[in-house]
């Protein structure tokens, strides 16, 4: 979003609402043809995540992958 602020690209994003994009001067279109879907593909070492942070992301993506 960052460089987008910044004149250097676009991005796609969860929806914002009006006044936040209107805060960072962006102009937002939803994507509605076709209709958005994605996927999260991740890999890592055999021997398991090497940080702390890699871990707690791991966690989080199971849990919320479990209740969608």
């Amino acid at each position: 979003m960052q460089l987008v602020v910044r004149g250097l690209g676009v991005a796609v994003l969860p929806a914002l609402e009006p006044r936040t994009a209107a805060v960072y001067g962006l102009r937002t279109l939803e994507i509605t043809d076709p209709p958005a879907r994605g996927r999260i593909a991740l890999t890592w070492r055999t021997d398991g995540p090497a940080s702390p942070a890699a871990r707690v992301l791991l966690d989080r993506l199971r849990t919320a992958l479990v209740r969608s």
